[in-house]
């Protein structure tokens, strides 16, 4: 085992220049990125997927019912959107 000796009054860590502080310091800001960014993939995945839930829901209802149809055409033309139909 060795022996550490330190002069009377040294400091063993300081919180401004220790490595380890720095490097816990690091390692929790890119886990906090890293975390975040898996949040809004997975956001940005459930809105797709519910998109194309409510399109597959109209398109099944748009083609048992022709009514179905003429409402979306008449929303999409009120809106200025309808590029989707």
């Amino acid at each position: 085992m060795a022996t550490i000796r330190m002069s009377p009054g040294a400091t063993v860590l300081t919180g401004s220049t220790h490595g380890g502080y720095e490097r816990v310091t690091v390692g929790v800001s890119l886990a906090q990125r890293l975390l975040l960014s898996g949040l809004h993939l997975l956001d940005t995945w459930h809105q797709a997927s519910v998109a194309a839930h409510n399109d597959a829901v109209t398109a099944q209802l748009a083609a048992s019912d022709h009514r179905v149809l003429a409402e979306l055409r008449a929303a999409y033309t009120r809106d200025g959107s309808d590029s989707r139909i």
